[in-house]
């Protein structure tokens, strides 16, 4: 199953590699190069402190949808179970930092996986529609009605909305046939039951929802800073744009971190209205690299000086 996987990626890596060389086939080095060299330093300095704030927002959204089920925990074990996620997730294939986290917690907290797990579930789910809206509403900003009304058109088709109708019954009647059955299994009675426990605190849901938005927002901040960095003049909200979709592609990617998913999405859309895609790739993996070195400064702080 692992080599099948390796093989599957390798192969995607490829095909995007070569989508990445494609898309930049008329690149001007001479132009490209000065423009990096003269990168502004001091503002890279500040999309590394806000990087690093985004490590803690994530933290800290997470620290809330676990206080519905579990009350006590330490901030700093929550902020080592996040780092450690993040981590995994950009290095490994999938979302295994998802299952990571519950057995961080478990390991550092003694909390049961059936507690922790609804919580990143949700969290998933806070993410996902988080980056849909603010998509949809900066696409609206942009002026970009067609595509907008195109996508909710497919989405809300007859079959598609035939397809979720009969998913959702058959789910739900598995569930009630199997009630009984679910009860009797220990791990599923205690994942339900915190699931539910954490979906009842109305005002824990609002507040993860909210950190969800503001932290997505402080992340395109970041970008838009980043763009200026590299002396380009984009406004905000196609920047916001362009990083809620690439950022969607890579969730849905088996890439590690959805790497190379989310350089080729980013450069497709800067060089289709801008011209830049060269820029758009450097930008991303200069946006990586500071999220690998906020992640290391913050682990090594949280694990010398924050511990004492």
């Amino acid at each position: 199953m692992k080599k099948h996987l390796k093989l599957i990626q390798a192969a995607l890596f490829i095909l995007i590699g070569s989508g990445i060389v494609w898309l930049l086939r008329d690149v001007d080095l001479e132009k490209t190069v000065p423009v990096i060299r003269g990168m502004d330093f001091g503002l890279l300095a500040v999309v590394f402190v806000l990087s690093a704030g985004n490590i803690f927002l994530y933290a800290l959204r997470w620290n809330v949808l676990l206080r519905a089920t579990s009350h006590g925990i330490a901030f700093k074990n929550v902020l080592i179970a996040t780092i450690s996620a993040i981590a995994i997730n950009t290095s490994g294939p999938g979302k295994l930092g998802v299952p990571a986290k519950a057995f961080l917690m478990k390991k550092l907290e003694g909390l049961e996986v059936s507690r922790t797990l609804p919580s990143i579930m949700i969290e998933l789910f806070l993410e996902i529609v988080s980056l849909f809206i603010l998509m949809v509403a900066f696409a609206l900003l942009l002026g970009m009605h067609d595509m907008v009304f195109g996508m909710l058109g497919n989405a809300l088709s007859l079959q598609n909305s035939l397809i979720l109708l009969a998913g959702a019954a058959v789910v739900a009647t598995a569930l009630y046939l199997l009630r009984n059955k679910i009860r009797n299994i220990a791990f599923l009675a205690k994942l339900f039951n915190a699931l539910r426990l954490t979906l009842q605190h109305k005002t824990i849901f609002v507040l993860a929802f909210a950190l969800s938005l503001a932290n997505l927002l402080f992340s395109f901040w970041g970008d838009y800073l980043l763009f200026r960095a590299l002396h380009q003049d984009i406004p905000y909200s196609f920047i916001a744009f362009s990083s809620a979709f690439s950022t969607i592609a890579g969730i849905f990617s088996p890439m590690p971190g959805g790497l190379g998913v989310w350089e080729l999405s980013r450069a497709y859309l800067f060089k289709a209205y801008y011209n830049i895609g060269e820029i758009a790739v450097v930008m991303t993996l200069i946006r990586r690299l500071l999220t690998y070195f906020a992640l290391g400064i913050i682990h090594v702080l949280n694990a010398t000086v924050w511990s004492r």
